[in-house]
């Protein structure tokens, strides 16, 4: 009966990659989940701006 010869390759690079997606999807999920915004920050809401020449005749004063 022949020998056959199997050699192991060194390690994949796979499960590093599969792990750290892994881990980013981890951490994605934990900050949508205790992330807050900030302060007086209301998300959905549009901002308020004061018109154009309110701000100029603010600066002159």
């Amino acid at each position: 009966m022949a020998d056959i010869n199997v050699e192991r390759k060194g390690p994949s690079i796979w499960p590093w990659i599969i792990g750290l997606i892994v881990l980013a999807l981890l951490i994605w999920a934990l900050m949508e989940l205790f992330g807050r915004s900030g302060p007086g920050v209301v998300e959905g809401e549009p901002v308020a701006t004061a018109p154009v020449t309110a701000r100029l005749t603010a600066s002159r004063i």
